[in-house]
């Protein structure tokens, strides 16, 4: 009895220790995705590390399977936040849609923000929402990381193949006038 109790106990502890690297980037394994130099990865460890040189490689299929890697962005040094409705009304308010890669660029003046552009706020989610029949487009805020917060969008339109997930960092300036993004990744978006 005792070596089942030890048994179970190990198997405890090492699916602990397999969840906790997988979350914070470690050997957990996705579906291989391939990066413009060539290189073709499945695990965050790997895949953080191939993305401080290399974008995705833009194909359907690794578009989609970008989906994946977005837990990689979850690094343990991410801090969780604890106002995150109204920092997301300040991202809704001052974050100009154009100055992120999206879908929606296009369709909104060159300085309109999310909220003109219709983002609702979803606080169980803690998520900017735009969902339609076309579109789901969503802004979760995942955490603080280095002073900067950490999201990731989720961008697809219904018609045609069109999709995109990334992370991204945000810097709110200290009078809350403005919000800047940078890429998560040194590659780029």
């Amino acid at each position: 009895m005792q070596k089942v109790i030890m048994l179970i106990k190990n198997f405890v502890s090492s699916l602990a220790v397999f969840v906790l690297l997988g979350v914070s980037g470690g050997c957990y394994s996705n579906t291989p995705i391939e990066l413009q130099n060539g290189a073709s990865v499945d695990n965050c460890s790997d895949y953080n590390e191939a993305r401080k040189q290399s974008k995705i490689k833009e194909q359907s299929r690794n578009v989609s399977i970008s989906s994946e890697y977005l837990s990689c962005s979850l690094l343990p040094e991410v801090e969780p936040i604890v106002e995150a409705e109204s920092i997301l009304k300040l991202i809704n308010r001052k974050l100009k849609v154009r100055s992120i890669p999206t879908s929606l660029g296009m369709s909104v003046g060159r300085k309109d923000t999310f909220e003109a552009a219709g983002a609702v706020l979803n606080a169980d989610k803690q998520a900017l929402e735009i969902v339609s029949d076309e579109r789901n487009f969503k802004i979760f805020l995942k955490g603080r990381l280095n002073g900067k917060l950490l999201v990731w969008v989720v961008d697809e339109l219904s018609q045609g193949a069109y999709r995109s997930y990334y992370p991204a960092l945000l810097s709110v300036s200290e009078d809350e006038e403005s919000v800047l993004v940078s890429s998560f990744y040194e590659s780029g978006f």
